[in-house]
């Protein structure tokens, strides 16, 4: 007969309990037919301020300001891709769609009053980069905030970025045990390809900065800069010039952590190392975020949670010798990041939040099935007017 601890018997009583909170209160809220304020919702999921804060800045400017339910007609999709299409958790389920499916997967964790409701859905890494004509599901939202507000942040894949969390109390070592050494690697995602009069690579992108840096090693001067791409598969092939003389080799997280300066670069989407980078005793360098998911990138200030570094990476090497003659501000930099993430640490907690999003959703927004309403709902925006968000 299995044995269960003490720890393992309270941890699946707290589970079982808060999926009883979740399914009662979710069916209360969805069943409403007027709108309830998002602080009555957060009352319903006995959520606490800071994170009923959170369910308001998930929701995006349109549902968190509505005064009452969004009215929709569109055509309901049995199946289809994974962005800007509306759709519902049984009609997904059929289709058994890549994306479609996890997310299918997501809702299928909820109350049965989840499962029939219809919803307008852009899992894509592309979501930050489009407006949506209705409020839409979304993993990624811009960082700056989309003018009309209709992306709807929920917490989508979230093992990819809460795991390494966890993996930190075996690999990490206090800050003064770590080389005085910036480390960057990663995929060759983002975009690939020269722009402009100039042909440079653009701001921020993976390619400008192993361009600049992967060839630099240990500078004359004693920096040390290691930076380069994990390997050659993936998306290389897409680059315009041959980049695997760019490639250094993947580094596990163990190997990461034995330095004490972190960059972190942002691919077709958020980068996946950020959550563990805050967490963790090294100190994140990183340009200004161009998009957010549950974490809530937008929140991140400069010099508190990061170490800011310029779009085209040219003051990498300043910055360093900043941190390297800066320990106490530096450290503090770190901790500043690890208590940031202490507020996505409590799993019951983000469930529920999770769960008021959804629930708040659908008790503002009802989609009618109309077959012959099947305008596009997203559209992509070019980068340009995408600068004028921010």
């Amino acid at each position: 007969m299995r044995q269960f601890s003490t720890g393992h018997v309270a941890q699946f009583a707290a589970t079982s309990e808060t999926e009883s909170l979740i399914e009662g209160s979710f069916a209360a809220v969805v069943d409403q037919n007027a709108l309830m304020s998002v602080d009555e919702v957060c009352k319903t999921f006995q959520i606490d301020a800071d994170g009923c804060a959170r369910v308001s800045l998930y929701l995006g400017k349109t549902l968190a300001n509505l005064d009452s339910p969004l009215r929709i007609k569109h055509n309901v999709e049995e199946a289809s891709p994974y962005f800007c299409v509306v759709t519902s958790h049984d009609r997904m389920h059929r289709s058994g769609f890549g994306e479609a499916g996890l997310f299918s997967a997501l809702l299928s964790r909820l109350p049965d009053a989840a499962r029939s409701q219809v919803f307008a859905m852009d899992v894509s890494d592309e979501s930050f980069r489009r407006e949506y004509d209705i409020p839409t599901l979304v993993r990624v939202a811009p960082a700056a905030g989309a003018p009309n507000g209709n992306h709807v942040i929920v917490m989508y894949d979230r093992p990819r970025h809460i795991d390494p969390v966890h993996d930190l109390r075996q690999h990490d070592v206090p800050y003064e045990e770590k080389s005085d050494c910036l480390v960057w690697r990663g995929g060759a995602n983002g975009p690939p390809h020269r722009l402009g009069s100039k042909k440079s690579y653009p701001e921020a992108s993976r390619m400008l900065l192993v361009q600049k840096y992967a060839r630099v090693g240990k500078r004359e001067d004693g920096l040390c800069l290691d930076i380069g791409f994990s390997n050659t598969v993936g998306e290389l092939s897409r680059y315009s010039e041959n980049p695997t003389k760019w490639v250094k080799g993947y580094l596990t997280q163990d190997q990461l952590l034995k330095h004490k300066f972190l960059l972190i670069v942002e691919g077709n989407a958020e980068a996946t190392q950020l959550e563990w980078t805050l967490a963790s005793n090294s100190l994140p360098f990183m340009a200004e975020p161009r998009c957010q998911q549950w974490t809530l990138q937008s929140r991140l200030t400069a010099w508190k949670h990061y170490v800011p570094v310029a779009s085209d990476f040219a003051d990498l090497p300043e910055k360093v010798q900043w941190a390297i003659n800066n320990p106490t501000a530096a450290k503090r930099i770190v901790l500043n990041g690890r208590d940031y993430m202490k507020e996505f640490a409590n799993d019951a907690r983000e469930k529920k939040i999770n769960a008021a999003v959804l629930a708040s959703y659908f008790n503002r927004v009802k989609i009618d099935n109309a077959k012959n309403e099947t305008r596009r709902i997203c559209h992509d925006v070019p980068d340009a007017k995408r600068h004028l968000w921010r």
